[in-house]
């Protein structure tokens, strides 16, 4: 299970937003123990050649990020990307770009009604599967 505040749920659809029509993109931090749980949403920028279809984290903002990460000692949570006319599940891009197993993959929909589901690579299975979201 991943928790989140809804001020982060808040911060992370105004990003979706924001950029849309293109994806917006971020990465979480925070503690895990049973679950995982947000402490910190960093909003990064997506440099994706194509941002409507696909997102890439900036590499500059990734490196701040994870710097960040160590100096706060938190853990990686993930990472979270919207769909801008798409559904909150996984699309083909991003089964076929998923490179972090174990960790979560959030996924903001703003397609009709906006909708937030979150995901985990597992690699052996090469598949998503479903994780549970709470919000505080």
């Amino acid at each position: 299970m991943i928790i989140f505040t809804k001020e982060q749920i808040s911060q992370i659809e105004y990003h979706a937003k924001r950029e849309s029509p293109n994806e917006a993109c971020g990465i979480l931090a925070g503690k895990i123990e049973t679950d995982k749980t947000v402490k910190k949403v960093y909003t990064c920028k997506n440099v994706d050649s194509s941002p409507r279809v696909g997102y890439l984290v900036d590499p500059r903002d990734q490196l701040r990020v994870f710097e960040d990460i160590d100096k706060n000692e938190y853990e990686l949570i993930g990472f979270y990307h919207s769909h801008p006319m798409g559904l909150d599940t996984p699309s083909m891009i991003d089964v076929g770009r998923a490179k972090w197993p174990e960790y979560s993959y959030v996924i903001i929909s703003l397609s009709k009604k906006i909708k937030i589901g979150s995901w985990i690579w597992r690699e052996e299975t090469g598949r998503f599967e479903e994780e549970k979201i709470k919000t505080l």
